[in-house]
């Protein structure tokens, strides 16, 4: 596994281990402050902790959900395993066949290609097999034809 692969799921047990700490220690700190602020301005502000955790966590999850960081082909079925991490942090395998990959049709940044409608990067530094590579990087479809008719 390389580096890159290593610090994508480091990123994603952090960030889960950092929203988990920020959503218990949020109403902790709430009831543990004596000040004389009243509840619910201080009930407002453990929310927005939460919140922004929880959603800088599933921000994250958006941006490395795609990538993969294993990949087991079998030549004999033309089949691919492609091991990506789940929102949990956890391995999640999808098996696709070579002939259900389509382009990526998303504005998401790092997709190299669909599959079951799902997204997959493949790290092309990190990627031994040029052939594969190249059956797994559609390219774009072009534009349709133009139509006999005229636009009056």
């Amino acid at each position: 596994m390389g580096a890159s692969l290593k610090a994508v799921g480091s990123l994603k047990k952090l960030s889960l281990f950092s929203c988990g700490v920020t959503i218990f220690t949020s109403p902790i700190i709430l009831f543990l402050d004596t000040s004389a602020t009243p509840l619910g301005p201080k009930a407002g502000i453990a929310a927005t902790l939460c919140a922004f955790g929880v959603f800088t966590t599933a921000l994250l999850h958006w941006f490395t959900s795609p990538y993969v960081r294993r990949l087991v082909f079998h030549r004999t079925s033309q089949t691919v395993e492609l091991h990506t991490w789940s929102v949990f942090a956890r391995p999640q395998v999808t098996r696709i066949h070579l002939s259900e990959v389509r382009y990526p049709d998303t504005l998401r940044p790092q997709v190299t290609f669909q599959a079951h409608g799902k997204f997959f990067y493949l790290d092309a530094d990190h990627f031994g097999d040029k052939a594969l590579l190249d059956a797994l990087t559609p390219s774009e479809p072009s534009a349709a034809p133009p139509s006999d008719r005229q636009i009056r």
